[in-house]
């Protein structure tokens, strides 16, 4: 019987280790990234709030900044593609606010 129980236990870690933690892992995966981006969106659309029609590389380094302060670092590109994502939205600053 202990030998048959051993089997069990070995198929199961091995499905365990083989299909449960990669998917478990890639799920994370995702998440975090899905998360890093949000945050990326809401720095992104901070920064056109506070300095406006200003220079883009000021904005661009407060929210490296800003990122740097809650441990992430991420690459120029992914904020670029935030403030163009802001940007083929409409909701830059100027559009937002007329006038400010």
């Amino acid at each position: 019987m202990s030998t048959v129980m051993n089997i069990v236990i070995a198929v199961v870690a091995l499905a365990i280790s083989g299909f449960l933690l990669p998917y478990l892992k890639l799920k994370l995966t995702d998440l975090q990234y899905d998360t890093t981006t949000k945050i990326i969106n809401m720095l992104v659309e901070a920064a056109e709030q506070v300095y406006g029609a200003k220079d883009g590389s000021l904005k661009l380094e407060s929210v490296k900044a800003w990122l740097k302060e809650r441990g992430l670092t991420v690459s120029d590109e992914s904020i670029e593609a935030a403030v163009l994502r802001l940007h083929a939205d409409g909701l830059d600053w100027v559009s937002v606010h007329p006038g400010n």
